[in-house]
């Protein structure tokens, strides 16, 4: 991770509006310590709920929130002897380091794993975590770090940016996303799933605002990094794809039974997840029927992520691993 991954932050609390037409919701099932079974079921090692899932519907309500005054924040910590614990997400940053997602922060661990750092050098419990571009997209609860940035008891959406440091966007105190994804083609494209609603969100102006776009308990949720009208949500229904941005949803014919999905970074429109066996698949937004087995997870898994140069790295019960040869033999990496 670069020196300049650390900064000024700004922050206000943002608070989502009561909606009447959900007073009464099923619990999400959460994205944390997400272990595959063969009964087709997701069950969690933290958190715990499940439901039935519904036909997704069109969007049925809308939310907004802005930032404010900039403050400073500590320099991202670096270290070599780095336990990380629970961890909630993974993805790429731009020079090929590994983004990680935890229960005490988000974490950059170079493709070596020499050092880890504390992205920001703020300590959260980041339980949605998204990197688009220069940016890093979090959700989740406040940890020990007092900072303006973090709001209890649900940060909202957070923004990591080099040179600004975390800032709140929106939702601060509120929401709670258990799964975040954010579009590279337009980083201002965000669909989330939050642990307290049973509904798809999606805001397509960086967080701002956010609209339902699916009602129904989801596993995860995944958006094109190409084309943000691609989305593909998971359930206990299966996967289902939106070719309009969330307007309308179907099955995703073709595709297997995956709960957890992150974008594929090495093909286009890609999507990269394991399904209820723990099988790695790799396939396309586009709804075509090319879907790739891959390796197979060792042990269950709780998050994936795939780099442009086609590494692999998932955590689950084996720790935090790396792949190079498309999940066949893995590595030990990094403190997780």
């Amino acid at each position: 991770m670069s020196a300049g991954w650390s900064g000024a932050q700004s922050a206000t609390p943002l608070h989502r509006p009561p909606d009447p037409s959900h007073d009464e919701v099923i619990m999400i099932i959460p994205r944390r310590s997400l272990a595959l079974t063969l009964a087709a079921v997701l069950t969690l090692a933290a958190c715990s709920g499940a439901a039935d899932s519904p036909a997704p519907t069109s969007p049925t309500s809308e939310t907004s929130g802005a930032s404010a005054a900039p403050t400073t924040q500590p320099s991202a910590r670096a270290t070599t002897d780095v336990q990380i614990d629970h961890v909630h997400g993974l993805g790429f940053s731009p020079d090929g380091a590994i983004l990680v997602g935890s229960h005490s922060g988000v974490y950059s661990i170079p493709a070596d794993g020499s050092e880890t750092t504390l992205v920001g050098g703020i300590s959260f419990d980041a339980m949605g975590m998204t990197p688009v571009g220069d940016r890093i997209y979090a959700s989740g609860h406040p940890g020990t770090d007092d900072h303006v940035a973090l709001t209890a008891p649900n940060l909202g959406l957070i923004q990591f940016q080099p040179g600004s440091g975390w800032e709140a966007i929106a939702l601060a105190g509120e929401v709670d996303f258990h799964a975040l994804t954010a579009s590279a083609a337009d980083p201002d494209v965000i669909v989330g799933v939050s642990s307290g609603r049973a509904v798809v969100e999606l805001s397509t102006d960086g967080g701002q605002t956010w609209q339902d776009i699916a009602d129904g308990p989801a596993f995860d949720v995944v958006v094109s990094q190409d084309t943000p009208e691609l989305i593909l949500s998971t359930s206990e229904n299966g996967p289902m794809v939106s070719t309009d941005q969330g307007a309308t949803f179907a099955p995703a014919e073709g595709a297997p039974f995956l709960g957890l999905v992150e974008p594929d970074l090495s093909r286009p429109d890609g999507v990269v997840g394991v399904d209820v066996d723990g099988v790695i698949w790799s396939g396309s937004l586009t709804g075509s029927d090319d879907w790739e087995e891959l390796g197979r997870s060792t042990g269950s898994a709780a998050a994936i992520a795939r780099a442009p140069d086609g590494r692999l790295v998932i955590s689950g019960d084996g720790g935090l691993q790396v792949s190079s040869d498309d999940g066949q033999t893995w590595t030990g990496i990094g403190g997780a």
